[in-house]
């Protein structure tokens, strides 16, 4: 199930804002649009081409891949 960024924060990460949740390139949380957002400002700010993915969550990547510019 989809967890709010400030969950996440709460549960996982008590140090971080939901905001900084939301910033962190360790972690894709978002909706589709916002994810291929994020990857391609990774790409441009610090030149990341590759994402290591959790294996139960690779389906879930599928709206954010087939949008990424080829």
């Amino acid at each position: 199930m989809a967890k709010t960024p400030g969950e996440i924060a709460a549960k996982h990460m008590p140090s971080l804002t939901p905001e900084d949740i939301l910033e962190t390139p360790y972690m894709m949380v978002g909706s589709a649009g916002a994810l291929v957002d994020k990857l391609l400002e990774h790409r441009e700010r610090w030149g990341f081409s590759h994402y290591t993915v959790r294996r139960e969550a690779l389906g879930q990547l599928d709206p954010v891949i087939a949008a990424l510019p080829r």
